[in-house]
């Protein structure tokens, strides 16, 4: 299935992903490490391996996607953030900046380690034990 096609399909099919770019992202990304990891073993260094390998489904064309398929089916859209966001966009163009992305990602990121993981210290400690290791990992 297209990525464009698996994104229209959840926002058909769930609401909440509508509304929440975060949430479509964990959903996303857990489907991903599904289909090429499965469950087992899997650390918070694993799940950055993945994402720092380009082996997860980019934050970028995923919400291209989900943006081009609410502008072009209403809908599809959430009728408050839709609104919200319109406001939003011609008020305060600042608010788009670099590090509010880089914010989302790893809300996105650490969303997904809080739901594979057995406990909220396990997860903690695998974010912990990533974020020292992170200058580890060689670029390909």
């Amino acid at each position: 299935m297209k990525q464009k096609d698996r994104i229209k399909e959840l926002l058909e099919k769930h609401y909440i992903y509508r509304k929440s770019d975060y949430k479509l992202m964990a959903r996303i990304w857990n489907d991903d490490i599904k289909k090429l990891h499965g469950y087992q073993n899997m650390t918070a260094k694993t799940f950055l391996d993945l994402l720092f390998h380009n082996k997860l489904t980019k934050w970028e064309t995923a919400t291209r996607h989900r943006r081009d398929l609410q502008r072009n089916n209403p809908e599809l859209r959430d009728k408050d953030t839709y609104e919200f966001k319109k406001i939003r966009t011609t008020e305060h163009w600042g608010d788009f900046s670099q590090s509010v992305i880089i914010d989302a990602m790893l809300t996105a990121t650490f969303e997904v380690i809080f739901h594979i993981s057995p406990t909220k210290e396990v997860a903690m400690t695998q974010i912990m034990a990533a974020m020292s290791n992170f200058s580890d990992i060689e670029e390909s």
